[in-house]
């Protein structure tokens, strides 16, 4: 399993955040294609897509990182009534698979979508389901795999709530990251079924109500992903991400993560 470092925690500068990926000794990286970051901008790369992709395509070179997955996100996939909303979903779908197959990037994932305050659960899961086929079909036709990730505050943050998203589409592919259900007193045993699905995981240290820390002062067993991981037949790469506002020094946690999956996947070995 290849290791890389998400950009996530160098919010404001793609460009920095590569550099200190690279001077961490990392070669690979999840690239964070999402509004609110400084990196890749994913309304830019549908309206501008040679000189986005040329940008990005240098800033790694640059500092000899690959990108191995991405994190994006794209316009509400609970909003099927709004007929713009659906042609930006669709056209920055089609932005970021081009990208990924420039970079030669097999695999990414998306945020499944803010809450959808005064709606019936029924409706949001019905829209949501329409929108990933949508994407899932855009993505295949480019010969990559996309999947949502199941995210704390989103309508899909639990493994119940996973499920319905799953019979609903069930070629589904997820990413996996253990924190999101830890923070929520989620015992890991319950989402086992997802690591069959994985697509992508991202790790890092976290505790009950506590999306992140460093591993020494949380309580996410990476001994125990390591086993489910390589139980459910998992051979794709992994990232450790931390987010801003990290309370702490975060490349700190960032090689202390790192340090735990050597040694709990080795000790798999």
């Amino acid at each position: 399993m290849n290791l890389g470092c998400s950009t996530a925690f160098e919010k404001e500068s793609l460009e920095r955040a590569c550099e200190r990926i690279a001077a961490m000794g990392f070669r690979w990286i999840d690239l964070i294609c999402i509004p609110g970051w400084s990196h890749v901008q994913p309304a830019v790369l549908a309206e501008r897509f040679e000189a986005e992709a040329d940008r990005v395509e240098r800033m790694l070179e640059a500092n000899g990182l690959r990108a191995h997955a991405f994190n994006m996100a794209v316009p509400h996939p609970h909003l099927r009534a709004d007929a713009e909303v659906n042609r930006q979903r669709i056209a920055q779908t089609r932005a970021l698979v081009r990208l990924m197959r420039r970079l030669g990037v097999e695999r990414a994932g998306f945020y499944p979508g803010y809450y959808a305050e005064g709606r019936e659960r029924a409706g949001v899961v019905a829209d949501t389901a329409a929108s990933i086929r949508e994407m899932l079909e855009i993505a295949g036709e480019a010969g990559v795999v996309i999947g949502p990730e199941i995210h704390r505050f989103t309508p899909f943050e639990t493994p119940a709530q996973a499920r319905e998203l799953i019979v609903a589409v069930p070629e589904l592919k997820v990413v996996y990251d253990a924190s999101h259900f830890i923070m929520q007193g989620i015992a890991l045993e319950e989402t086992a079924f997802l690591m069959e699905r994985a697509l992508h995981v991202h790790f890092r240290g976290s505790a009950k109500d506590r999306m992140q820390c460093r591993p020494s002062e949380g309580t996410a067993d990476f001994r125990w992903m390591a086993r489910a991981l390589l139980a459910a037949g998992y051979p794709y790469h992994a990232s450790i991400e931390y987010i801003p506002k990290f309370e702490g020094d975060v490349e700190a946690a960032i090689r202390e993560t790192r340090g735990c999956l050597e040694e709990a996947f080795g000790a798999m070995a």
